[in-house]
């Protein structure tokens, strides 16, 4: 087994990149969530030729490689058991390696799994690849060239970032989820950005870091990338096109000098830290497409004013406004809006003689809101904009985004699992079956709804 594998990992997070981690944020149950991490499960460990392995017993893990192997050849099974995965760090520091043949039976590429294997100068990837995990090749600086089979249907963060010799990439025009900064550091996305400052891949605008002043992303953009323009401290104003659905998250952070930005109404979700570090940003207007404003969106934009939430969102997570050191005035007109129940959610700063967090601006809500709940229990100034006026009631629409979703199924799971609270409007919404109970009654109604509505 490999040493220093946890010290490697959180280098390789501490010095490269926009902030992405590769594992998931806490939950409230406080167990960590890895990314792409295999289930636990009971295992043993044998050797075969110069690598070792974790037998599942349905399934064989590559687990690690002797650092002197200089040509391996993975095997298609072991003792009748398929060999299915390449594990993390499988050949971490394999400094020696040259080639590795990946049989057709291997189906995932995990995290870290050729790091620094800086001798490596080519590898085949079968067609039975689905997933290349985060951090896979990074630093593999002999790099030369690398064929993604169509096979392929995700490239994880800073999958490639700092193969230094990399220059050519065949990308099937099937792959459209790309990591951020996947291919970052390669010669590759140098060539690219010296073609066009927007680097754009299957209508993915996966980087933007070379941009300059006013940017105007061009209508054949449907997604922008995670980390996409992050850093890019000469970016002042962006124009985002009617046919971008999604932005990645950290996609515009520590944007210093960014001025403003247009977001169209094909977006639906403003995504964890888009936003965050943009102290130049002084207003930006949500449209009424977005459903959710999430972890630290807006974190630390020192130049932020004002904000007004549109009656669309229906959650603000954590430190969405997280030390927006000018921020005097937010407006959340979505009376049943969630807002992350913590003191730095909407918050100037911190200081002690203050409490802690502390806001010095005004929240303006309706009366009886979220928004006045929140502020009265962190002691926030609050301005009441009256009664909420009422809306519409749509059977079903439990959620309150004014339609029928899979959104709403999760929410009423959740209730009926007892893991969600419902507020008495939420509740009517979800008595499908009128009979003053919320049950799998009612979530057999609503599925039939949703069903009915996408046909």
């Amino acid at each position: 087994m490999k040493v220093n594998r946890i010290i490697a990992s959180i280098m390789a997070v501490c010095v490269m990149g926009c902030g992405v981690p590769y594992v998931n944020t806490v939950p409230e149950n406080n167990s960590v969530i890895t990314a792409g991490a295999v289930d636990e499960a009971d295992y043993t460990e044998g050797t075969y030729e110069q690598l070792t392995y974790k037998n599942y017993g349905d399934y064989i893990e590559i687990s690690d490689c002797d650092e002197s192997a200089t040509e391996v050849v993975i095997p298609t099974e072991i003792d009748g058991v398929p060999v299915t995965r390449i594990g993390e760090y499988a050949f971490h520091d394999c400094i020696s390696l040259t080639s590795v043949e990946i049989p057709h039976s291997v189906t995932i590429i995990g995290r870290f799994a050729f790091y620094l294997c800086n001798d490596l100068k080519s590898i085949e990837i079968p067609d039975s690849i689905i997933s290349i995990e985060a951090f896979a090749f990074v630093d593999c600086s002999s790099l030369k060239s690398i064929e993604i089979p169509d096979s392929i249907t995700s490239i994880g963060y800073r999958a490639f970032a700092g193969c230094s010799s990399l220059t050519s990439i065949e990308i099937p025009d099937s792959l459209t989820n790309i990591g951020g900064e996947a291919f970052i550091e390669t010669l590759w996305l140098e060539e690219k950005q010296k073609e066009n400052p927007l680097v754009v891949v299957n209508n993915v605008l996966i980087d933007g870091k070379t941009c300059m002043g006013d940017i105007v992303i061009p209508d054949s953009v449907t997604s922008i990338g995670e980390c996409a323009f992050s850093d890019c401290i000469s970016l002042t104003s962006v124009k985002i096109p009617d046919n971008v659905t999604s932005i990645g998250e950290y996609a515009f952070s520590d944007c210093s000098n960014l001025i403003s930005v247009e977001i169209p109404d094909s977006v639906t979700s403003i995504e964890s830290d888009i936003f965050s570090g943009c102290s130049g940003l002084t207003s930006i207007e949500i449209p009424d497409s977005i459903t959710n404003i999430e972890y630290s969106a807006f974190q630390k934009c020192s130049s932020l004013t004002s904000i007004e939430i549109p009656d669309s969102v229906i959650s603000m997570q954590n430190q969405a406004f997280y030390r927006c050191k000018s921020l005097t005035s937010i407006t959340i007109l979505n009376p049943e809006c969630y807002i992350y129940d913590y003191n730095s959610t909407i918050s100037n700063g911190y200081n002690e003689n203050k409490g802690g967090f502390y806001f010095d601006g005004t929240i303006y809500g309706y009366e009886n809101s979220t928004a006045q709940a929140y502020a009265e229990k962190y002691n926030r100034k609050f301005v009441s904009l009256g009664e909420a006026p009422e809306k519409d009631t749509i059977t079903g629409d439990i959620n309150g985004d004014n339609k029928v979703s899979i959104a709403d199924a999760v929410l009423l799971q959740s209730y009926i699992l007892g893991g969600q609270e419902l507020t008495e409007e939420k509740f009517k919404r979800a008595d499908l079956t009128g009979d003053g109970f919320v049950d799998s009654f009612d979530m057999v109604l609503l599925r039939r709804m949703i069903i009915e509505n996408n046909k």
